[in-house]
């Protein structure tokens, strides 16, 4: 399968998971909304090169909307995908199998990794937690100059840090004239 190919194998996988994968209003809005969000989020920005090596972490990764167009996007980004709720975990490992996609997926609560030594270069999050509880969870699992990246709906903020830059950037999903936002905090 090509990429093409997954990202539509992904989105009838959503469409017909067995517990309710995405909450919209219109399961049919899956692959506009959900899937290819990444996509309209990433296609002004130029945060990364396609080709470069980043270790990646994506944070509450069940239904993988977040993390399996991004790995389609950089295929080169080291990934290991969090979800806390184990059938979410083992469903989107099933999901990964089935697109013969090669990512560690982690049944366990990102609050608890505090304490491990592991940190990223590339850390992604969609409707984990309010931005700014999400913030100070995640940032301090970044390496120096990494990214965290949240995305987050229209209205969306995080308090300034000296510690970090933090921007936002505005995009909208075409088809729906849905806006979002992306919140990027790279740590000094």
């Amino acid at each position: 399968m090509n990429n093409k190919e997954k990202l539509i194998a992904f989105a009838d996988l959503l469409k017909n998971a067995s517990w309710r994968a995405v909450g919209w209003r219109d399961i049919n809005q899956i692959l506009e909304l959900g899937v290819f969000d990444s996509h309209y989020a990433f296609r002004n920005l130029d945060l990364f090169k396609k080709k470069e090596s980043k270790s990646w972490l994506d944070v509450g990764s069940g239904n993988g909307l977040n993390a399996i167009p991004l790995a389609l996007m950089f295929p080169n980004w080291q990934g290991v995908f969090i979800e806390k709720n184990s059938q979410k975990a083992d469903w989107l490992r099933g999901v990964l199998n089935f697109l013969d996609m090669s990512y560690e997926v982690v049944n366990f609560d990102v609050r608890k990794m505090i304490n491990k030594l592991e940190r990223y270069d590339v850390i992604t999050a969609r409707a984990l937690f309010p931005p700014q509880a999400a913030f100070k969870t995640l940032a301090p699992l970044l390496n120096k100059n990494g990214l965290l990246i949240l995305f987050c709906g229209k209205d969306a903020s995080v308090a300034s840090n000296k510690k970090f830059k933090i921007m936002t950037h505005d995009y909208q999903i075409d088809a729906f004239g849905e806006n979002r936002k992306l919140i990027v905090v790279t740590k000094l």
